[in-house]
């Protein structure tokens, strides 16, 4: 890596990783506060009440939708990987490596799943 641009790309790809997880999570805090301030306006709710708009907010069908889409961010990563021929020039083969970050969508889809199948039963 004599060429400062060389470092360039892997930083803007793993800097837009860490946006997208840190947009990400700031949904699901926003979403739980907001849950969470919408108990403290209604005192008069009873538990089973407000199991129900839990269960709606935070129902097992969302994980079974951020599976569904993880899987698909997978194979869409690993079809790019494939279709794109990247040059090797004695280094890391990009293509690999794109096959590599690929595993970390897939990995997440199949545990939403799991947890989908999981909270059902």
């Amino acid at each position: 890596m004599n060429n400062p641009e060389e470092i360039v790309i892997p930083i803007a790809v793993f800097t837009a990783m860490l946006i997208f997880v840190g947009i990400l999570l700031m949904y699901s805090l926003s979403k739980k506060r907001l849950f969470l301030k919408f108990i403290g306006q209604h005192d008069d709710l009873s538990p089973d009440s407000i199991k129900a708009i839990g269960k709606v907010l935070f129902s097992a069908n969302n994980d079974m939708r951020k599976g569904v889409f993880s899987l698909l961010l997978a194979f869409a990563i690993w079809g790019f990987s494939f279709m794109a021929d990247f040059p090797q020039n004695g280094n890391l083969d990009l293509n690999d490596a794109i096959f590599g970050l690929g595993l970390f969508p897939f990995c997440g889809g199949i545990a939403y799943l799991i947890l989908t199948f999981v909270e059902r039963k």
